[in-house]
């Protein structure tokens, strides 16, 4: 063999163990790209729940249930109604005064009645305006899926504080929801934007 064809052997076999190096740093880095998004969607995981953690620390922690689904009347009536009731239980501190239970929508930035959507009146002199049971009625011309429920309250420290819940109907087009489900979405502190003075 001569030395021009040892040499061209030579810088073949370089030259391919280049490129499985390259092919393998390339892989290395992709792996590392991958880990390194990993731990930074973790991270900001981690930190939106310290901060929830914060926000509730303190507060009531409010669990929304569905206890009954009921339909009355026609359904193909425009007065068919359908009567969720729900209970409400209060898992974290106590509070200072509860003040509301509404359902509502968000509009232009400010929360309104929706539609086909209400609670059923509570004579509040017997009940306690959040805990316990609730009726949320709805019409035909309803959308519950765009509803919030907001439970407003004094917290023990004199803040005025709101929790902000999603609604999630399942089951079939249709009037009667098969189920329902609640889910706290965040904790609003009302801080007034103006002070009054003498």
């Amino acid at each position: 063999m001569s030395n021009e064809t040892i040499t061209i052997l030579l810088s073949v076999i370089a030259v391919g163990i280049a490129l499985v190096s390259l092919f393998r740093t390339r892989k290395f880095n992709t792996i590392q790209l991958e880990l390194q998004k990993i731990q930074a969607d973790l991270a900001e995981k981690l930190i939106e729940q310290l901060i929830e953690d914060e926000i509730r620390s303190g507060q009531p922690i409010f669990a929304i249930r569905k206890l009954i689904c009921r339909g009355l009347g026609d359904q193909d009536s425009l007065n068919y109604t359908v009567k969720v009731e729900i209970s409400v239980d209060n898992t974290g501190e106590e509070y200072l005064e509860g003040q509301s239970l509404i359902i509502g929508t968000w509009h232009g930035g400010r929360f309104l009645g929706s539609p086909g959507v209400s609670t059923e009146h509570r004579d509040l002199r017997d009940h306690d305006p959040i805990l316990g049971k609730h009726i949320i009625i709805l019409k035909p011309d309803s959308k519950l899926e765009s509803c919030k429920v907001l439970i407003s309250y004094t917290d023990n420290k004199g803040s005025k504080r709101i929790q902000e819940f999603s609604i999630f109907p399942e089951g079939p087009d249709g009037c009667l929801p098969s189920e329902v489900h609640f889910e706290l979405k965040k904790t609003l502190k009302i801080v007034p934007n103006t002070l009054w003075a003498i």
